[in-house]
This record gives structure tokens, sequence and C-alpha cells, in this order.
């Protein structure tokens, strides 16, 4: 009789644990419950490429840190004979590749598989280190910017707003001379980021750079675009630099904040780092 209660017991527990575990599938990761029903999975590869010296290399890259908007189902580094070490800071992840002598044409391999989230959420709240000090601007550009910052000034009632009216003015508003004088200082995206920030310390604003991947299904040699994000004093607002749309899209992948190299090579020439993605109905 009490062997029966022990295995009755234990029957007990593990369906107790495979529901549980039933339960995290379908509701965090969004997994079918009939066989028939799929889920959309991105299977996305990163090649980082260098060319060795003849000695000892490190290698760090930039990966993502639990994305929004996505779920990490698996991921893989590939390599040979190099050795690999993870770095978590609480706001980026990074990749650490070193080996004791290594020449000629090297080639290293992330990929991630993730699915979509069925909640989408963006929030982060830790600040920044400090406020930006306002800029010593080029006395050609200082009235156009102060002109562009007291417009938005008027038309805004607080930082995340503020933000979005200077969005708006800089990329729709083409037949102001001011705006004008300042499309002229940039010529890359990353560029016209980087000088958003420089407008925005302006007002003490707190910003950063972050880069995503674009999602696009079969795409290969993709390229990381870069987003504005914004303080308000208690939390982070992504804004596409191109636009005056908050938030980041549905179809783009977090991979990293702050605007350092992406990978840092020692004992090699520069990386070149190329993103190749394909999506799949499981």
């Amino acid at each position: 009789m009490i062997k029966d209660l022990h295995v009755k017991v234990v029957a007990l527990l593990l369906t107790l644990s495979a529901g549980g575990l039933m339960y995290i599938k379908v509701t965090q990761l969004g997994l079918p419950l009939e066989p028939q029903k799929t889920r959309q999975a991105w299977t996305i590869d990163a090649e980082i490429s260098f060319t060795a010296k003849g000695r000892s290399a490190k290698l760090a890259f930039y990966i993502p840190r639990q994305p929004p908007g996505f779920e990490l189902l698996d991921e893989n580094f590939v390599s040979s004979n190099y050795g690999l070490a993870l770095d978590d800071d609480g706001l980026n992840r990074k990749a650490n590749w070193a080996v004791r002598r290594v020449k000629g044409q090297q080639s290293l391999y992330y990929r991630m598989e993730l699915t979509p989230s069925k909640d989408f959420q963006y929030t982060r709240t830790a600040p920044p280190i400090r406020y930006p000090d306002i800029p010593d601007y080029d006395l050609m550009l200082k009235p156009a910017i102060m002109a562009v910052l007291e417009h938005a000034r008027q038309s805004s009632a607080d930082t995340f707003t503020f933000t979005r009216a200077l969005l708006r003015h800089l990329n729709h508003q083409s037949d102001d001379a001011n705006v004008a004088l300042l499309k002229k200082q940039a010529s890359t995206p990353v560029e016209w980021t980087r000088l958003l920030q420089n407008i925005l310390a302006g007002a003490r604003i707190p910003t950063r750079i972050l880069y995503v991947l674009p999602l696009v299904d079969g795409s290969r040699h993709a390229t990381l675009q870069p987003r504005l994000e914004v303080f308000n004093g208690n939390e982070w607002q992504a804004f596409n630099p191109s636009s005056d749309q908050p938030g980041l899209e549905a179809n783009v992948l977090l991979w990293r904040t702050g605007d350092d190299p992406l990978v840092i090579v020692e004992g090699g020439s520069p990386a070149e780092v190329s993103f190749s993605m394909v999506k799949q109905s499981k």
C-alpha cells in the first residue's frame, strides 16, 4: 500500500511538472497546443571575418541581450580552436573569442534562433551616468540649433513630446533654412543620429544610440541600423531618427546599446561583420 502511494505521488509530481512546462511554452514562447498549428521563428547568422597576423588573437563581439518582442530559443558559437567567454553588464552582452596563435583569413560565426513573444514590451529605467552638458556649438550652427530647439519647446509638454516635435520638424520641414543647414551636417543614418544627440544635448536631454537589425526573410549581407533613445528622468524611449515615430518597430531586433565598435580585434586586421536571416514556420 505504501508502495502504491509512493507511485501515485511521483506520478502526480511528474504531471504537475509537465503541466507547468507546457504552460510556460504556450504562454511565454507561444508554442502551439495543436499539432496542425505552427509558429514563426527567425534564424539569424552573423559571420565575423578578419585576417590574423600569426600571433595570439582576441575578438570581442556584441550579441543581443533579452531583445524586446522576442524569445531566444537557442544560440550557437562556431569557431576553430578558439576559446569563448561571455560577458553581460546588464545592458549588453559580448562574446569574447581568444586563440594562442593563428594566421591568415579567419571566420567566426554566431547563430541565434528566436520567436516573436506574445507581449511586445520595451521598458528600460536605469538612469544615465550623467546628464549632458550643453555643447559649445559651432558659431555657424548655433543659431539654427537654438531655433529648432525653441520650436520643439513651444510645441511640447515633456521630454518625449519635445523629442518627437524636434524629429518631426527636422525630418519634414524641408523648406526651413535652419533645418536645411543642419541636414547638410550628416550624410549617413549614423551621422544623423549622432547629430540629433548633439542637438538634444542643447536641452540637456540624455540620449544614447541603439543598433537594431531589420528582419527581412532571406536577407543576406544585412547591416545594423541606428535608433535614438531618450531618457525623461524615469525611463528610456526609443525613436526612429528618420521619422517622429516612438518605440521599436515589431520587425526589428535590438542588437546592442551604445556607439562603441560592434567588434574589436586584437592581433588581426579590422573585422567585417555580415548578417543573414531566414524565417521559418515550425
